[in-house]
């Protein structure tokens, strides 16, 4: 009886410790990732008419892991590394050397979670 009890938890933990490992690919219907990644080859202003009004995509970003956030937009131009494990990812968001450069800054803490959104100008 002990023995049968014991495989019944055994059981019910794996079950439970495979289902807390699943996740769910989150759905990206904020930006075109094709676009966005191509963006500096073709400078077709992609992300300059995305990012005009920051807080549509803010939300969205916001609810992004680092890996999600790498899967959405790509790799970054620039990492930059901050105290305690945080670091700050920067998309260049126009191709047009004549204009001043315009940053998407997204912080991401040490837990690998998006935790800030802005919008530079360098």
């Amino acid at each position: 009886m002990k023995s049968k009890l014991s495989y019944i938890v055994f059981f019910i933990f794996f079950h439970l410790l495979l289902s807390c490992n699943s996740k769910e690919k989150k759905s990206n219907s904020f930006v075109n990732t094709e676009l966005w990644k191509s963006e500096l080859q073709d400078c077709s202003g992609y992300r300059k008419r995305k990012v005009q009004n920051i807080d549509s995509i803010r939300a969205e970003i916001y609810s992004l892991t680092e890996e999600e956030l790498n899967e959405v937009l790509g790799r970054p131009e620039q990492t930059l590394l901050y105290e305690r494990g945080q670091k700050f990812y920067e998309y260049k968001i126009n191709c047009e050397e004549k204009e001043v450069e315009k940053y998407l800054r997204v912080r991401i803490n040490a837990l690998g979670y998006v935790n800030e959104v802005l919008l530079l100008e360098k």
